[in-house]
């Protein structure tokens, strides 16, 4: 393998639903055995002495999965939910096995999928970390040699003989991560772990990790979030329904994913399909709004002064976007946010309806147009549009972040200076005395 550590090799994973679980560990144990020398399940219910049909219902969750991992490299992992992101973890992580392929990993793999796993509320902090490292696979002794720069990392000295039951929720995992971030293996597993904590822990979190990397160590990195990977990850690869869609290098694959992930509509035959570009009309019916409670849906968000009917505006024109909201109940105080970040998340600027005193008074069943026109001086490339709704009475009732990308392009024009560098183009007026 030389310097790969880790090497897939056509991974496949069927899952086959009411197969097994009986509820109880010894039934299942016994039907699985049974299944695995071809003969009956002896928990499967008799009906005149003759077993009844069970339907079995089965998919794959991973299909033809192949790739290479080097060592000291950080590899990300994305794709929407129910792309087979976890199930590829806990394959790599041994937890499961392929049902057909080659896994080849070299070195001990380090697994933080879900932080706090095995914590005792009744334990105080310092059994916890003993306990935790246990499960984890380290030794006393090395957990007893870690113990005071687990604690540090985590920030709870002053509480670290306290039982967990009594730590807030960012105490406990902050802990948990400092846990499994000291663990001494060649390879890590790390899912979305970096969403725990404040603001200023994920920055040491990430810190941790790119030590880690300097280490030699290799990281496998899943993230939801397209900034994360790209800010992280040397490579990346796109998973979409079990299959690899894409992998190279983080900023090309995570820009191609964040374009697919829109669904567009057709005007002509006003039919949805997936592009690669999105489309200067973006349908958003179907988008999983994870606040409120569905007091508002967007329809659609369109840029009206669109290029070549694509969701790309010139770099010197303004932004003529509008958007279609469709309420399901009266509000009388909502206000809509739009902003634009870059595709590693930084925010450029954000832009709310009150501060120009606009306030929407709706009706149930209501559906309403609005038109932002926004100047801006973003130079040219790839954004992502954010945008949400809220009102003084239900806080945020929609949110929408990263599913719509816009493009910045030059389209030729000679005035656009490409040695500039930053996110806005700034005009100055020079002057020499």
């Amino acid at each position: 393998m030389s310097d790969v550590v880790i090497r897939a090799n056509n991974i496949w994973k069927k899952y086959d639903l009411g197969v097994i679980g009986y509820g109880t560990l010894r039934a299942d144990l016994q039907s699985w055995w049974a299944m695995q020398r071809g003969k009956e399940d002896p928990n499967r219910p008799v009906i005149d002495g003759i077993s009844p049909e069970i339907s079995v219902d089965s998919f794959w969750a991973l299909r033809e999965v192949s790739f290479d991992i080097r060592q000291g490299e950080v590899m990300g992992i994305i794709g929407r939910n129910g792309a087979g992101k976890s199930t590829l973890l806990k394959i790599l992580s041994r937890l499961t096995a392929p049902t057909k392929g080659e896994l080849k990993l070299k070195g001990k793999v380090a697994s933080l999928l879900e932080v706090g796993t095995g914590f005792h509320p009744e334990l105080t902090g310092r059994e916890n970390v003993f306990l935790n490292g246990a499960i984890l696979g380290m030794t006393k002794q090395e957990v007893a040699r870690k113990f005071s720069e687990i604690v540090s990392f985590a920030g709870i000295e002053k509480f670290i003989d306290t039982p967990v039951k009594r730590y807030s929720s960012g105490m406990y995992v902050r802990l948990a991560f400092s846990v499994g971030a000291h663990l001494e293996s060649e390879i890590f597993i790390v899912d979305e772990v970096l969403a725990v904590g404040d603001i200023q822990f994920q920055k040491k979190c990430l810190k941790k990790l790119q030590d880690i990397q300097k280490e030699g160590r290799t990281i496998l990195f899943v993230s939801h979030s397209p900034g994360m990977i790209t800010k992280l990850c040397d490579r990346c690869i796109w998973l979409e329904k079990g299959i690899v869609k894409s992998i190279g290098v983080s900023d090309e694959v995570v820009s191609e994913y964040v374009g697919m992930t829109v669904t567009t509509m057709d005007n002509a035959n006003n039919v949805e399909e997936e592009k690669k570009d999105n489309g200067r009309v973006v349908d958003l019916s179907n988008y999983n709004n994870k606040y409120g409670h569905n007091e508002v849906a967007v329809n659609s968000i369109e840029l009206l002064n669109a290029v070549d009917d694509t969701f790309c505006v010139a770099w010197n024109e303004p932004l003529h976007i509008k958007l279609q909201l469709k309420f399901s109940e009266k509000i009388n105080d909502a206000e809509i946010a739009f902003g634009i970040a870059t595709t590693d998340d930084v925010p450029v600027f954000t832009v709310r309806s009150s501060d120009q005193k606009v306030i929407l008074d709706v009706e149930k069943n209501e559906t309403v147009d609005v038109v932002l026109h926004i100047p801006h001086t973003l130079r040219v490339g790839k954004y992502l549009v954010l945008f949400g709704i809220s009102s003084t009475s239900k806080g945020t009732i929609y949110y929408n972040s990263g599913s719509v990308l816009l493009d910045v392009s030059s389209q030729g024009n000679s005035d656009y200076k490409t040695n500039n560098f930053g996110l806005v183009h700034c005009d100055a007026d020079w002057q020499i005395l």
